[in-house]
């Protein structure tokens, strides 16, 4: 037992990797560590490692949640290795080594991204599609089971999960859209990665699709003169201080934009050519991605 529980705490990983100064609580205080076992489950080595993650949170100062992550293989090489592996924070690392990435359903943008970054980037990232919602991700990323995820606004991280950015949990690689993040300055443009004309093409055409967002739309055939008003109290509705109180303790970041710019974004998308939107389709198809047992399309 005990040559056991020193070969598993040596594999001990902290998924946090902020530090608040002194002491060693403050640092471990609200924090989640990965336990690597080094086995799959059932084995004794899970059985030792799981009972010793049940009880060895009460003994580190701070208590922070311990984790326990199956990862057998190897002879406890594909453990060893990834604990020991520097992760990937920058792009450039991200065209060497091989990341599994977690998105949606089959079809989801989340996908068509993450296949445009291998099929024209030419990222190493390895697709697994399916889970849920961003919610199955997040925790699919707490397990261990993927290192990134595909296609989330970085508002939607400061709203849902905001302790993933102030505790530096995660790391951008690139921006997607027609302006980068002012909080982000030196994460690149996937349009501005663009090696070739043609490349040019089809990343600014992804570019211009998620600008669009969350579009607010109405049925076809409306009025004009509805669509006028319409459009008119949705705007007003921004500046609205009700609605913006709401939104602020909600943490729910607003950069709207008007019905008609927004209309005027979507008539560039829809009016691409012809040979530019099949290479899109071309590059939106993943060709190495591993799909989750039960996994239903993107709705």
């Amino acid at each position: 037992m005990r040559r056991t529980a020193i070969a598993l705490s040596l594999i001990l990983v902290c998924a946090a990797t902020s530090a608040v100064a002194d002491p060693v609580a403050d640092f471990y205080k609200g924090k989640q560590l990965k336990f690597i076992i080094r086995s799959n489950v059932g084995g004794t080595y899970d059985l030792y490692g799981r009972l010793l993650s049940r009880h060895m949170s009460r003994h580190i100062p701070g208590n922070p949640t311990i984790l326990p992550v199956n990862m057998g293989g190897g002879g406890g090489i594909k453990a060893a290795n990834y604990v020991a592996e520097t992760p990937v924070k920058t792009l450039d690392e991200a065209m060497r080594r091989e990341i599994v990435i977690g998105t949606t359903g089959a079809g989801s943008v989340a996908v068509q991204l993450g296949a445009v970054m291998v099929n024209v980037i030419g990222a190493k990232f390895k697709l697994i599609v399916g889970y849920g919602d961003a919610h199955d991700v997040n925790l699919a990323m707490e397990r261990g089971e993927v290192e990134g995820r595909s296609s989330s606004p970085w508002p939607s991280y400061l709203a849902a999960t905001p302790h993933y950015v102030l505790d530096k949990l995660i790391v951008p690689l690139v921006q997607v859209g027609l302006e980068k993040e002012p909080e982000l300055p030196n994460i690149p443009l996937l349009r501005d990665l663009a090696k070739s004309a043609q490349e040019k093409q089809v990343l600014d055409f992804m570019s211009l699709a998620v600008a669009i967002g969350r579009p607010v739309a109405t049925t076809p055939g409306v009025p004009a003169e509805r669509v006028a008003a319409l459009r008119m109290a949705f705007d007003l509705t921004l500046s609205d201080p009700a609605f913006i109180a709401e939104a602020n303790k909600q943490r729910l970041e607003i950069r709207a934009m008007t019905g008609g710019a927004l209309a005027d974004l979507v008539r560039t998308v829809i009016e691409t050519p012809a040979d530019v939107r099949e290479k899109v389709k071309l590059a939106i198809q993943p060709k190495n991605a591993v799909t989750v047992p039960g996994a239903r399309p993107a709705e």
